[in-house]
């Protein structure tokens, strides 16, 4: 899957862009120095958007606050997939809202 940054969003300059790749861990700062340079950098809330809300963004989000960042997943640019097992099932919707 390739995506590119809609040409009007403006990304400040203070700003960091963490990109995964397939064979990332689902979560961004396990053996990372991210969490040291945003305390560093003075930076007290992350704003985390991508694909897969269920797996790695909320493990993102988790790990962030466990590090002592607010956090915010903006629902407009992540998605997911629809989830089913033998237990139940939830749609790609639902994983974003809740």
């Amino acid at each position: 899957m390739n995506a590119e940054l809609e040409k009007t969003i403006e990304i400040p300059k203070a700003a960091m862009s963490i990109s995964a790749r397939k064979s990332d861990p689902p979560r961004k700062f396990a053996g990372t120095d991210v969490a040291q340079w945003l305390h560093a950098h003075n930076v007290d809330t992350i704003t985390i958007v991508g694909y897969m809300t269920s797996n790695c963004d909320l493990a993102t989000a988790v790990e962030a606050e466990g590090l002592g960042f607010e956090t915010e997943i903006l629902s407009d640019a992540t998605g997911a997939i629809d989830l089913a097992n033998e237990a139940d099932t939830i749609s790609d919707e639902a994983c974003i809202l809740h």
